[in-house]
């Protein structure tokens, strides 16, 4: 739903992270079904597990996607949504949140997680900016806790944020 250079950018931002991407340029993002049978197709090795990201309407269908292979038993590390604005986010398994401003941000946690680690961007991103340049994209790393505890926070780069958490998730399975 948006061209696939930005998908090639937003890859080349990732620190030597191994990455296969859906073909959301032919096949529906949004659709569970659709990343689901394209993952049980390919060549990914399930069983070791999957770390997620998706963006904007993709969060839909990367969350469906990564509950139905969670109840069959593949391990999902974590699922890492960019602007999945309305999007619930209560899973058995770690979420995290990046969103292009602090408004979004704040109505998101409404939906859960409540705890964690999440990014916004400050100065207010540009919603495809998040995805195509997040090296670009400053703002803040925020940390909450269990409720009731203050959040702490860090000024970072979604880039930043996005390649440490997938260096924590993902260590463990190389």
């Amino acid at each position: 739903m948006h061209p696939e250079a930005a998908t090639e950018s937003f890859k080349r931002s990732l620190s030597s992270q191994p990455v296969v991407t859906f073909p959301a340029h032919v096949q529906p993002s949004y659709s569970p079904q659709h990343v689901v049978t394209w993952l049980q197709s390919g060549s990914l090795p399930l069983q070791q597990g999957l770390c997620i990201v998706a963006f904007s309407a993709g969060v839909v269908g990367a969350l469906g996607a990564a509950r139905l292979l969670w109840r069959e038993g593949v391990p999902i590390h974590t699922l890492i949504a960019l602007d999945g604005w309305g999007v619930p986010l209560q899973e058995a398994f770690p979420t995290h949140r990046l969103s292009c401003d602090k408004f979004t941000h704040q109505t998101s946690l409404l939906l859960g997680p409540r705890s964690g680690e999440h990014f916004y961007a400050d100065p207010s991103a540009n919603h495809l900016q998040l995805w195509r340049s997040p090296q670009e994209v400053a703002g803040w790393r925020v940390s909450q806790g269990p409720t009731g505890k203050r959040a702490t926070t860090h000024r970072t780069t979604a880039a930043v944020f996005l390649n440490e958490l997938l260096q924590r998730y993902l260590l463990p399975v190389r």
